[in-house]
């Protein structure tokens, strides 16, 4: 009966038949959920919870929504420019009036007058210059003469001073190990004495002993938000817009634009102090940060060696007696300042990197 051994080889039992269909729906379901979750996690951003989503700090890409600070506004300061021009016995004269920038190469001020006689020109305040220096010009070929009156308009320096007299400022250095800040406060500046009151802070915050144990040098301007109600400091994030505007106002610092000052303090008390007469708010600060200096360590290192070479010459040529031994002991006294300053050098950059000053 082969057939009948056959038919019933393949009949199989209704229960395998519909448990093998519901696996194989059960399979597909499983699959169209897992690349339903893959589509999501694709989609949906990483859980802050997750650690194994979360990248690391240091390849933690930089956030673009920093805080942002509006640019200052730009004084402009009116100027009337009388000029006259000599050659070969014909003289032109005229006059301009024009705006002088704040942050001009050339400020003129009252009662001075600068003679360049690579240029063959006289700027001068007023009238002009005197009868000695008109004497002198008449026998140049040419003469060029830029007379800059020293009368100049002093509303924006009033205006300045009556809005913005009642000011404060909080400026701190971030020490590099508790993250927490030392700062001083500044209240009641005055107009063109901006940079001098961040002066006095920094060497308020780096007494004289800090300065000279340190390789480092305050070398740019950043920003942290002060909280004095409740007694705590938060890091801020800033945008390129807001980094370009510190690194201008460095500029201002380090070149000593007093004109510049009259943009900045304004700019501190609205953006920084959002406009509150009062300390006790929150605030930003101006943070002072603290670079590698490289006028400081070539100091460093370029002194003992001429030290170094002074005393071996001097040693050399002052004493009498037996030439070799003279100059063996000349050089190998050279030889101990320059080992001593090497040390010294390394324990002063010690200090800087370990202690954060």
């Amino acid at each position: 009966m082969p057939s009948e051994e056959l038919a019933a080889a393949d009949v199989k039992p209704v229960h395998q038949v519909v448990t093998s269909e519901t696996a194989s729906d059960s399979e597909q379901a499983n699959q169209e959920e897992l690349k339903t979750h893959d589509d999501d996690e694709q989609s949906s951003p990483p859980n802050p919870g997750n650690h194994e989503s979360r990248p690391l700090l240091g390849n933690r890409p930089r956030s673009e929504a920093g805080l942002r600070l509006d640019p200052p506004e730009r004084i402009v300061v009116s100027s009337d420019t009388r000029y006259r021009v000599r050659w070969l016995g014909i003289s032109w004269s005229g006059r301009i009036e024009e705006p002088l920038c704040a942050r001009a190469n050339f400020q003129p001020h009252p009662r001075r007058g600068l003679y360049t006689d690579l240029h063959k020109w006289t700027r001068g305040q007023g009238q002009g210059s005197s009868a000695q220096e008109e004497g002198n010009d008449q026998q140049d070929g040419l003469n060029l003469k830029w007379l800059l009156s020293s009368e100049r308009k002093m509303d924006c320096y009033m205006e300045t001073q009556r809005r913005y007299a009642h000011n404060h400022i909080v400026i701190g250095i971030m020490d590099k190990w508790t993250g927490v800040p030392r700062e001083r406060l500044i209240e009641g500046i005055a107009h063109q004495h901006l940079f001098q009151a961040i002066r006095l802070a920094s060497r308020q915050l780096r007494p004289w002993w800090k300065r000279v144990l340190s390789l480092k040098s305050i070398q740019g301007f950043a920003v942290y938000q002060c909280h004095p109600v409740h007694a705590y400091h938060e890091a801020v994030d800033l945008d390129r817009q807001t980094e370009l505007l510190l690194t201008e106002l460095f500029h201002d610092y380090t070149r000593r634009n007093t004109l510049s000052e009259l943009r900045w303090l304004p700019w501190i008390q609205q953006r920084f102090n959002h406009g509150d007469r009062e300390p006790g708010k929150p605030c930003y600060a101006l943070q002072l940060i603290l670079r590698w200096s490289i006028a400081k360590i070539a100091v460093y290192g370029v002194t003992p060696i001429i030290l170094s070479l002074a005393v071996g010459f001097w040693f050399q040529y002052a004493q009498e007696g037996d030439r070799i031994a003279i100059v063996q002991t000349a050089w190998t006294i050279s030889s101990f300042i320059i080992g001593g300053a090497s040390v010294l050098i390394a324990v002063i950059a010690a200090i800087t990197q370990l202690g954060g000053i």
